[in-house]
């Protein structure tokens, strides 16, 4: 089960938006944004995180900056 309370809140978080894009390590990811009803606190979960990268910098890079770039999808997140 996949469950993540705010604990100043004392509440769970809801799905905010799904499918945003984040970059960990030169991968572009999909994943889902979830926020506290709350306090309005956003996390991304790791368990939320797809199980494939939609594109990698390193392996295929004219794909990487198509999807990047060429499709609007800027990442919300850069983690190096």
């Amino acid at each position: 089960m996949n469950l993540a309370i705010c604990v100043p809140c004392k509440v769970q978080y809801r799905c905010e938006k799904n499918d945003v894009v984040v970059e960990i390590g030169g991968k572009l990811w999909f994943a889902d944004r979830y926020k506290c009803p709350g306090c309005g606190h956003e996390v991304i979960p790791a368990s939320r995180i797809g199980q494939t990268p939609l594109a990698d910098l390193y392996e295929n890079p004219a794909k990487y900056a198509l999807i990047r770039n060429g499709h609007g999808m800027t990442p919300e997140i850069e983690i190096p």
